[in-house]
């Protein structure tokens, strides 16, 4: 991996910028102390508030200390589609999610502020409906991003042939089965997966279950054509919840700081034992599980994949 080229970005100030708009779109920038090194870009659960990140987790404390530069759009009830359909009755704007993301907000990102640009360090971080945006993203922009990281999300939809919201957008799955199967569909796409990717779930969510992520794992295990890294940790106390999601994060930013050097699939072959101290500590697990339960859940539940190189 090259070095990333350094952030200079224009018409911001340190800290919150807030309700910025692209179209009728608002977004947050937040900028650290600190020069930034990283982009990341957050996008947040079906319908939630894009600040909700920003209240109920400590993400902007991780930011800081890393030196990431936050971006927040307001992404509201989009499934990140990448086109409507004339059976689509759910338009969460007059431009498909995926499309709004890749044709309006990035150019404009690089045009106003010089962020998000090929040559710098870009990076993808999303929760429950955004780590399924975090996928699709990723795919639809490639070249744009280094790496990512997907929590309690949902990757096949043709595993959930009842849900309403997907058909809504694309129609009925008995109908248009190529729309639920096709473009929109990242388990069917996971041999164009080209980035490494921190996959995490909840084993007590009962929202989207566990297996949405599993599955997704397992098939990139199997079509990846590119050498990149995954991990995939299913924690065994985890909701579908910000505690959780917060409780996620010291093990994202180290996942992101060994992927950043060259070295990254060497460095990377020792990441679950490395960060089992600094988890521990960081997070909230220190409140409810011993240090020797705590490694022996982290060796269970964290699957981590290195292609061999």
């Amino acid at each position: 991996m090259e070095k990333f080229q350094e952030i200079r970005w224009r018409n911001l100030k340190s800290g919150f910028n807030q309700d910025l708009r692209c179209e009728d779109v608002l977004f947050d920038i937040y900028v650290p102390k600190r020069a930034p090194l990283y982009n990341l870009l957050v996008l947040p659960g079906w319908s939630y508030h894009r600040r909700r990140w920003i209240k109920e987790t400590r993400l902007v404390s991780f930011a800081e200390k890393n030196r990431f530069l936050l971006i927040l759009p307001e992404m509201g009830k989009t499934l990140y589609e990448s086109q409507y359909f004339p059976e689509t009755n759910l338009r969460w704007n007059r431009i498909p999610g995926g499309l709004f993301l890749k044709n309006h907000l990035f150019p404009l990102l690089q045009e106003k502020f010089a962020l998000l640009t090929p040559s710098q360090g870009n990076f993808l971080l999303g929760l429950s409906t955004g780590a399924r945006g975090v996928v699709l993203t990723a795919l639809e922009n490639p070249g744009l991003f280094a790496g990512a990281a997907a929590l309690s999300g949902d990757y096949d939809q043709m595993m959930m042939p009842e849900d309403k919201l997907m058909a809504a957008v694309y129609g009925q799955i008995e109908f248009f089965p190529e729309r639920w199967s096709g473009r929109d569909n990242p388990l069917q796409r996971a041999a164009q997966w080209r980035l490494p990717l921190f996959l995490g779930h909840g084993k007590l969510d009962t929202v989207i279950p566990p297996v949405q992520t599993l599955s997704f794992y397992e098939e990139l295990r199997k079509k990846m054509k590119v050498k990149a890294p995954l991990v995939y940790f299913e924690d065994p106390k985890g909701r579908h919840d910000f505690p959780y999601w917060d409780n996620q994060l010291p093990l994202i930013f180290s996942f992101f700081a060994h992927i950043e050097g060259r070295s990254w699939i060497r460095s990377l072959q020792n990441f679950s034992f490395d960060n089992q101290k600094s988890l521990y500590s960081e997070s909230g697990y220190a409140q409810s599980v011993s240090k020797r339960e705590f490694k022996k859940e982290m060796s269970a539940y964290i699957k981590p994949f290195f292609p061999s190189v």
